[in-house]
């Protein structure tokens, strides 16, 4: 019906609050960032998180992630940093 919404799926592995999310350009993966500096990487096929790790030392405030699995992250500690990513 239109105007109306379900939720589908929810990805749990923060422990604090997410501040940013970015997609892959394929739709595939999902970047999440926190507000304790904590970066997730979600399989969206699976709905399950593949790495999180520890980025920043204060919020992420944005992620992007790239065609060739760069990351590219920015945080309220004044620093932006990039990440090659396994895949």
């Amino acid at each position: 019906e239109a105007g109306q919404a379900r939720c589908t799926h929810v990805l749990r592995g923060h422990a604090h609050r997410i501040k940013c999310v970015g997609f892959s350009a394929d739709g595939k993966f999902l970047v999440s960032g926190d507000s304790q500096g904590h970066v997730a990487l979600w399989d969206m096929t699976q709905h399950c998180c593949l790495l999180a790790f520890k980025a920043h030392n204060d919020g992420v405030t944005s992620v992007e992630l790239t065609h060739d699995f760069q990351l590219l992250t920015s945080s309220t500690d004044l620093s932006a940093k990039f990440w090659q990513l396994g895949e």
